[in-house]
């Protein structure tokens, strides 16, 4: 699932893309002041696997981007309600996520999308001439790689579940062909493995996290994003809130403080998690 941008609180306004188990997309509308809600009728149908993963583009949300069990990227116009790309990869999609079209000194730069590979390998893509092409591949140390996001404050940091272990880069400071993440080992206090990771758009040092029964909002301090040296350990991570069962999905609003979280059937709201 995925939060539109257009979402708006303000406006008693939510527009959400939801994967179903049919493998397609379908995008829900809901007025809250009228309590009443509408789904598109033509659903983006397409992809033949398990769809892990969408998300919509910053900005306008001109575009979705889903993953699948089909080892397919898909690309869709929002707009016309079509299929813009289809890339093949080389294992099933894990995680999408776009970079900002603003840079990090406020310029604009190139349309961009990250895609995890359950095999560890990560490709960008980018937007140019109204036309999606590859231009970065990765390959990460380990694997299975089950959940992968960009800071979108700084997207040089990629962050990942890898194997069950949260992982940590920086591209600026590691050569891109050979990328060694920070792995930060299993943080859970029982010991359970991380299997979905969500960085928040609104501050880099808050990430959702989940294990195999519960989600956490938790704020790791910027000491984790900071040179050390080799003996020197970050510091403990804080619980900023928490849900009880397994997390399927989650996705931040790009502009609202909340975060939602898909367990079972249920769909649940966390809200005011920016610190």
């Amino acid at each position: 699932m995925s939060w539109a941008p257009t979402t708006s609180v303000d406006q008693q306004l939510i527009r959400l893309s939801l994967a179903g188990a049919d493998f397609a997309i379908r995008i829900l509308e809901a007025q809250l002041a009228s309590n009443t809600y509408n789904i598109a009728a033509a659903p983006l149908e397409g992809h033949t696997g398990h769809i892990n993963a969408l998300e919509y583009s910053p900005g306008s949300g001109e575009f979705i981007a889903s993953v699948s069990d089909d080892q397919t990227l898909r690309i869709w116009d929002v707009g016309n309600q079509q299929q813009h790309s289809c890339f093949e990869l080389d294992s099933a999609g894990a995680s999408v996520a776009w970079e900002s079209s603003d840079g990090m000194d406020g310029a604009a730069t190139p349309l961009q999308v990250m895609v995890a590979e359950r095999s560890g390998l990560i490709r960008f893509f980018s937007f140019s001439g109204g036309e999606f092409s590859p231009f970065l591949t990765v390959q990460t140390d380990d694997q299975p790689l089950t959940s992968a996001c960009l800071c979108r404050g700084n997207p040089n940091f990629i962050a990942a579940a890898v194997n069950g272990q949260w992982a940590l880069w920086n591209r600026q400071k590691s050569p891109l062909e050979s990328a060694r993440a920070k792995k930060y080992g299993r943080l859970d206090a029982d010991g359970k493995p991380r299997t979905l990771i969500r960085w928040s758009p609104h501050n880099r040092e808050i990430f959702l996290m989940a294990s195999a029964d519960k989600a956490e909002v938790v704020h790791a301090e910027a000491s984790y994003f900071e040179g050390q040296g080799a003996d020197e350990a970050p510091g403990p991570l804080r619980t900023v809130a928490e849900l009880e069962g397994h997390a399927t999905a989650a996705s931040w609003h790009s502009i609202e403080p909340f975060c939602t979280v898909a367990i079972g059937t249920e769909l649940h709201v966390l809200s005011n998690c920016v610190v």
